[in-house]
């Protein structure tokens, strides 16, 4: 009984924390878009993870390998929707938008996941889902038409919004192929062979990218003062806070651990202001309370059913 009520206090610490890092990593993104690039952020974002990972999961990995074998098509291929589309597009989008819009963009994940399920998965929705997946569509289109997000970002830098839905629809699309391969291997293991093998591909991408693209627009290493920023965004929200989702889900399941993703949205928002001086317009604020009254509906089980 007290092993597992440790286990869930444990799993609900590692979500709060994972929340507070996906929220800060918007913000720091934001606060050194004028320094670095995108390619250069995802490349060195899985290199350190690719490292520790191997470190640490080398033995899992190898012993686990007749599994990984079996279901390496869609390994590679959830390693390419996490490490290769999903992290350009969410790594991009703070360098043409406000650190609270990305947030709470990302944040209609669960919406779109509920969307993508029961077009391709046939899976039923309720009446109450439904209502919330309304919300949360509407509070999304609001936010992204509603004027600056910030007095730093002129309107025609928006392009940042665009890539921030972008990138939740890989999100939800990458969900969808998680559930149906998650049982075969220990969440951790599985995220680690994703990961490694996204990140193979990763490599001869951003090559191929620093041969063609002008050296002035590409820096290949970032410089040395917001190498404290990169390894926070590398190690910190990259590493720690998908580790901590992947176990989160694993004790208390997908329905339960997206409720702590609430916070992210709400952290992006308060360091955005504290730290940027970014500050959501009203329109921006009506769909920000609209998203999350959709996810609310959407998510949150009534208490009884609990």
């Amino acid at each position: 009984m007290r092993a597992g009520i440790h286990r869930t206090g444990l799993a609900s610490l590692g979500l709060i924390t994972t929340a507070v890092l996906w929220g800060g990593n918007h913000v720091v993104i934001r606060d050194i878009a004028d320094q670095t690039d995108p390619f250069t952020l995802v490349f060195w974002r899985w290199t350190l993870s690719a490292l520790m990972l191997l470190i640490f999961s080398a033995g899992p990995l190898w012993r686990a390998r007749h599994v990984v074998r079996v279901h390496l098509g869609r390994i590679v291929a959830l390693g390419v929707l996490n490490c290769v589309l999903f992290s350009l597009a969410i790594i991009a989008a703070p360098f043409g938008t406000s650190a609270a819009n990305v947030g709470l963009i990302q944040a209609t994940a669960p919406l779109w996941i509920v969307a993508t399920g029961t077009l391709f998965l046939s899976e039923q929705v309720s009446v109450r889902s439904t209502v919330g997946l309304g919300l949360g569509f509407t509070g999304a289109v609001l936010l992204i038409s509603s004027g600056p997000a910030a007095t730093t970002i002129p309107t025609a830098l928006r392009w940042g919004d665009a890539l921030a839905l972008i990138a939740t629809l890989i999100w939800a699309g990458y969900n969808i192929l998680l559930q149906k391969i998650q049982s075969v291997l220990h969440p951790v293991t599985l995220f680690s062979a994703m990961i490694l093998t996204g990140y193979i591909i990763l490599v001869p991408f951003y090559g191929i990218v620093t041969l063609t693209v002008s050296a002035v627009d590409i820096s290949i290493v970032p410089p040395r003062e917001i190498w404290p920023a990169v390894a926070f965004i590398g190690l910190g929200a990259t590493l720690l806070g998908n580790l901590f989702w992947n176990l989160g889900v694993h004790v208390l399941g997908p329905t339960t651990s997206s409720q702590f993703l609430f916070l992210a949205p709400l952290c992006s928002i308060v360091l955005g202001a504290y730290w940027l001086r970014e500050y959501l317009s009203s329109l921006g604020w009506l769909g920000a309370i609209m998203i999350i009254s959709g996810l609310i509906l959407s998510t949150v089980r009534h208490q009884e059913r609990e």
